[in-house]
């Protein structure tokens, strides 16, 4: 039992070395965020990693739609081949003035973009809202509401 623990530390230690060597990570010609030291061994000179202030640029989506309410949150963004899609969370929230805390009903919808800048939110025809299926709804939370607490 002792020989088996030692081989299996000692193959551990060895593969784990040879992960940290001094061989360079073949990235190929994949572009990198590079954001901490994970893929830099070193900086010499004037060498820095800075993160620009972002730019404003034109509007990617607006919740404008009734049943994406006062709130739209909780974006998830991914391409699919050559499109990209986003599933994102609308409901309304309750007024400040309201009680101190209250429920609504929320809906996931559905965008899509052919270049991630420009996005359009197609009819789907999956979930009614107010006696119609024209809308971008891909789920209604019928079991439960969003709480929101004041």
């Amino acid at each position: 039992m002792a020989s088996r623990l030692l081989t299996l530390f000692l193959g551990t230690a060895l593969l784990t070395s040879a992960q940290a060597g001094n061989e360079p990570t073949n990235i190929g010609s994949r572009l990198e965020l590079l954001v901490d030291g994970h893929l830099v061994d070193r900086m010499s000179g004037h060498a820095e990693l800075r993160l620009h202030p972002p730019t404003p640029r034109e509007v990617a989506l607006v919740g404008d739609n009734p049943w994406e309410g006062t709130l739209c949150a909780h974006y998830t963004v991914f391409r699919d081949g050559s499109r990209c899609r986003m599933y994102y969370r609308g409901a309304n929230e309750p007024s400040p003035n309201a009680a101190s805390s209250g429920t609504s009903p929320a809906f996931i919808c559905y965008a899509e973009s052919q270049d991630g800048i420009r996005w359009t939110k197609p009819e789907l025809g999956v979930v009614e809202w107010a006696g119609s299926t024209r809308n971008n709804i891909v789920w209604k939370a019928t079991d439960y509401s969003f709480r929101f607490q004041y």
